[in-house]
């Protein structure tokens, strides 16, 4: 039976898809009411699409290349960062073999696979760029009804990004760097540099 559901103060639609198949997907329903009369619609129309009164949807023979397409021409296009997410996606998913594969039949695996591929020449911070470009498309396409499945790359996990070495100043340089801060703050530059025994002699002082 259709209906309608909220899980992490978001709505989601709960209905049976043109296949028989019991499918959920994430709406902008701000509201219960809104909410409730989703799954009807979608479960009308689902039932429309089964018997041939309605076209199946895109998603039976879209492949990723073109949902990237989509989401560049109808989301992206409006955002100040439209020209870099289309480099980016141009670079780096239209021209890979992913994005030949039909979103349909898309498993977490192969965006894994993607993503380390990429890893030989991207940092993880960038590799974490792409997994969000990915889930986001797919999101969008899931929500205005465009793609009915479950998202694959909610099960890809982020890659960990290491954190900057820091860069403490040597001992040799912390007298330059004293003599030139106001006197008055000498001594709480020198507690900052409290690594030196010359800065903790400094501070003492």
């Amino acid at each position: 039976m259709a209906h309608a559901y909220r899980h992490r103060d978001r709505w989601y639609a709960a209905f049976t898809d043109h296949n028989g198949e019991r499918r959920r997907c994430a709406t902008k329903a701000r509201t219960k009411k809104e909410a409730e009369r989703l799954p009807d619609d979608l479960e009308r129309r689902a039932e429309r699409q089964r018997l041939g009164l309605e076209p199946l949807p895109v998603e039976d023979g879209e492949t990723l290349g073109e949902l990237v397409q989509w989401w560049l021409a109808e989301y992206s296009a409006r955002l100040p960062s439209h020209e870099r997410n289309a480099y980016v996606l141009r670079k780096h998913v239209l021209q890979s073999k992913l994005a030949r594969q039909r979103v349909s039949k898309l498993t977490s695996g192969e965006v894994a696979a993607y993503l380390h591929r990429r890893g030989k020449t991207l940092g993880p911070q960038s590799l974490n760029h792409l997994r969000r470009y990915l889930l986001t498309m797919i999101n969008r396409a899931r929500e205005v009804g465009r793609f009915t499945g479950a998202n694959p790359v909610v099960a890809v996990k982020r890659r960990k990004v290491p954190r900057p070495a820091r860069d403490d100043l040597r001992p040799e340089e912390i007298p330059s760097v004293l003599a030139a801060v106001p006197e008055r703050w000498r001594a709480l530059f020198a507690c900052a540099s409290a690594r030196s025994p010359y800065a903790v002699a400094m501070a003492a002082t």
